[in-house]
């Protein structure tokens, strides 16, 4: 897989507030429990989620979900306010690389107990991005999804420079080689008019963080304690 174009990145959690511990939302009679679930997103992806509560609820009719959905800037103002008074949802989601903020803050809920005392729930789901939120003392989230980092081309650009479209198997060398010949100054005033390639640079997840791994860098240290985007490895793939 090295130096290939495409990889998984983004991990989403869903995490159980601490306030669980507590008592969390309160029982109603009958053994009926009513949860506050809280993520963000669009108004399509609350459709899916209404859909996905609506599911869980048909085979649990006595969990009451209750989903509140934010837009992603307000969704972090919103959710530290309900954590700084002792009032947050008892299910929400975290962006993967917040996680490790959150759960040292001690407002997460170690799920270990919960599944020691069901062995295999977690079976064969996401082998490889669960271990992401393991930790000594256990696991303070899981694994809500992850998606797969894509390229869009423009077949009018390729075609009118005679360059045959993306294969299977292209690299990262592949990519820069093309991008270069699509960036045109086609004016002659010296300023690029076309360029050929643009990707988000703000966040890790968007190109940047799969260009180290995918030259054999890292980011950061095993142990947390050194930041590797400058080693030669990570040097090559900027």
């Amino acid at each position: 897989m090295k130096r290939t174009l495409f990889s998984l990145t983004l991990i989403l959690a869903i995490v159980l507030s601490a306030c669980a511990q507590a008592g969390g939302s309160p029982a109603s009679p009958g053994g009926a429990v009513e949860l506050r679930f809280m993520t963000w997103g669009d108004p399509a992806e609350l459709e899916v989620w209404k859909q996905i509560v609506a599911d869980f609820q048909n085979e649990y009719p006595n969990v009451k979900v209750n989903v509140e959905v934010s837009d992603w800037d307000s969704y972090w103002t919103k959710l530290k306010t309900l954590l700084a008074a002792n009032n947050p949802p008892d299910i929400f989601a975290i962006d993967a690389p917040l996680y490790k903020d959150y759960q040292s803050r001690g407002v997460l809920l170690n799920l270990k107990p919960y599944l020691d005392a069901s062995p295999g729930l977690l079976d064969g789901l996401y082998p490889v991005t669960l271990k992401a939120y393991e930790t000594p003392e256990g696991y303070f989230g899981l694994p809500r999804d992850f998606q797969t980092i894509v390229v869009f081309y423009n077949k009018d650009m390729f075609d009118a420079a005679g360059i045959p479209y993306p294969q299977q198997g292209w690299t990262y060398d592949d990519l820069r080689e093309i991008s270069k010949k699509l960036t045109k100054d086609t004016n002659g005033d010296g300023k690029v008019d076309q360029y050929g390639f643009y990707a988000d640079l703000w966040d890790m997840e968007l190109i940047w963080g799969e260009g180290i791994w995918a030259y054999g860098g890292d980011v950061i240290s095993a142990d947390y304690t050194r930041t590797l985007i400058g080693t030669p490895e990570a040097r090559k793939a900027w």
